[in-house]
């Protein structure tokens, strides 16, 4: 105990009772009104903060892991030899089972281990986490025949995808897609086609409703999508070479 400290003591033991009392209780306040807080030991066990539920979840993990493996294999075995990275279509890289660079996420002991691992230190990842939401995925295979059904995509230049009929394949038309959501009256006359690039023909009438979106063509077929489904709107300069008439 220092002399500052001592004196301190000191002091306090010359008050009455009641007065410590009201000091504590001043204290009290003053430390909850400026947001102060008792500092918490660190448990010497790493994993003491832990409840049931999430010994429960990673007591699991091993269990998680195998069930991946063996979904791989099954994959493989029934044609879906290539990994489609990419969050969509228009986006799409095209790997091989084989390739260098999706190994890592094939490897689902390591990657199952590398999630527990990051759940138990770092302090950001793990905060108020439902560890569902960020669960390693199994990366999407998919069978040529998948592959050659999208409009477009780019095969990985390190890997063997020789058997994909392009190295890059594009929509018939190369613009971005459109979302139903976002077309309006000003779109009629339009001419809109498929995302594989099947022309649907020019817009007659287009009706909006809360949930959907129909287009009307000049032949009586009809379009509808969703907020979250697209089409082509053909480049004006197409127009006439697709549908064979003055735009």
């Amino acid at each position: 105990m220092n002399a500052d400290t001592a004196t301190i003591a000191n002091k306090l033991t010359e008050l009455d009772p009641s007065t410590i009392d009201s000091l504590i209780q001043v204290m009290g306040l003053v430390r909850a009104q400026s947001g102060l807080t008792e500092v918490q030991p660190v448990p010497e066990d790493p994993f003491a903060l832990e409840t049931a539920e999430t010994r429960a979840y990673w007591d699991g993990i091993s269990q998680r892991a195998e069930a991946d493996t063996a979904q791989i294999a099954e994959n493989i075995a029934a044609g879906r030899i290539y990994i489609h990275a990419g969050e969509s279509n228009s986006s799409a890289v095209i790997h091989s089972v084989d390739c260098v660079s999706q190994r890592k996420e094939l490897d689902r002991p390591a990657v199952w281990a590398q999630f527990e691992d990051r759940w138990r230190t770092d302090a950001h990842f793990n905060t108020n986490l439902q560890m569902s939401w960020v669960e390693p995925l199994l990366p999407t295979m998919v069978t040529l025949a998948d592959i050659e059904d999208m409009p477009a995509y780019n095969a990985c230049d390190r890997c063997d995808t020789s058997a994909l009929a392009h190295r890059k394949k594009r929509r018939l038309f190369n613009v971005k897609p459109t979302s139903f959501h976002s077309l309006s009256r000003t779109h009629i006359s339009r001419v809109f086609a498929t995302l594989d690039g099947a022309v649907l023909g020019r817009a007659e009438s287009i009706t909006i409703t809360a949930d959907h979106t129909v287009l009307t063509f000049e032949d009586g077929a009809t379009a509808t999508g969703g907020k979250d489904d697209t089409l082509i709107m053909v480049p004006a300069k197409l127009e006439h070479e697709v549908i064979g008439q003055d735009a």
